[in-house]
Formats: structure tokens, C-alpha cells, sequence
């Protein structure tokens, strides 16, 4: 029986490159308790529009151009835009925002960090570390002791602006 490692090694060894180990939006839900892209694009539109209503409107806009159940990315980036466009409207004037802009502002006008980064960033900020890992220490520690690894690269799939 072959093992895996005499399956991959021969490939890592004639390889010009370090090899990628692709971690997705699933390891950090999984292990740090942080929401998934849908849910973060639910959070800022809730604060953005500040009802229910506008963001099923909004979902249901989105859905018209890409069908969630069959397109889930091209669903999710064109919510994000619309989202984004909406929160833009809104943050640089509206009250509800003016701790964002006090603390942040400069970030918006000087490097032109968009809002919706701006406010993600805050959203996930708030969670709490504490609880990271409580139930699954055992798993991550196997995970962590089974692959030595040194980040060299890092790239996002899906919404990038």
C-alpha cells in the first residue's frame, strides 16, 4: 500500500515551488467562533440599512442576477457590492457612524480604506478570544503538531476589493 507522503513527495521534491496549504473562511469559523462571509455581509447590513426589510430586498436584487443555490460566490460578491455601495451613502454622513469616522476616519479619507473593510475589521475585533479553541483543543493541537508549516503566501477567495 502506498502512503500519502510517497504519493506527494516525489511531486514537492521536482517542484520550483513551496508547496500551498489553502485554509479557508471554514477553519476560522470552526476554530476561532468568527462568522462566515455571509454572515459578516449580514452584519453590515444591518447596520447599514437598520432593518430587516432593505436587506432581503437587497438579497433578493442579488439573487435575480446570480441564483444563490447554483452561483453561491458570484451570489455573495455582487450582495457585498451592493452592501458596500449602500454603507458608503451612508457612513461618511450618517450619526450612526460617527465613532467609526472619529476612530477611523483618516484610514477612509487619506488611504481610502473603504467603509465596509473598516467595519468588518470592528465586527470582528469584538469577538472574544477567551473562548477560542475551549472545545476543540485537542483537535487543533493534533493539527498543529501533525504539519510544521511557515506562512509564506496568503490570498483570499471571493470578495477582494
Amino acid at each position: 500500500m502506498t502512503t500519502i507522503e510517497e504519493k506527494i513527495l516525489p511531486s514537492l521534491k521536482e517542484a520550483d515551488a513551496l508547496p500551498f496549504l489553502f485554509v479557508g473562511s471554514g477553519f476560522t469559523k470552526r476554530y476561532l467562533g468568527l462568522p462566515t462571509w455571509e454572515n459578516l455581509i449580514d452584519h453590515i447590513a444591518d447596520l447599514t440599512y437598520g432593518n430587516k426589510f432593505q436587506l432581503a430586498a437587497t438579497k433578493n436584487e442579488a439573487n435575480k442576477l446570480y441564483d444563490k443555490s447554483r452561483n453561491y460566490n458570484a451570489y455573495m460578491t455582487y450582495l457585498t457590492d451592493l452592501v458596500s455601495n449602500d454603507l458608503d451613502k451612508v457612513w461618511y454622513t450618517n450619526s450612526r457612524f460617527a465613532d467609526s469616522r472619529q476612530k477611523f476616519g483618516q484610514l477612509a479619507t487619506d488611504e481610502q480604506v473603504p467603509p465596509l473593510k473598516i467595519e468588518i475589521a470592528k465586527y470582528i475585533k469584538s469577538f472574544d478570544p477567551s473562548h477560542i479553541l475551549n472545545d476543540r483543543q485537542d483537535e487543533f493541537s493534533a493539527l498543529k503538531n501533525g504539519c510544521k508549516l511557515i506562512p509564506e503566501t496568503t490570498f483570499k477567495r471571493g470578495y477582494n476589493e
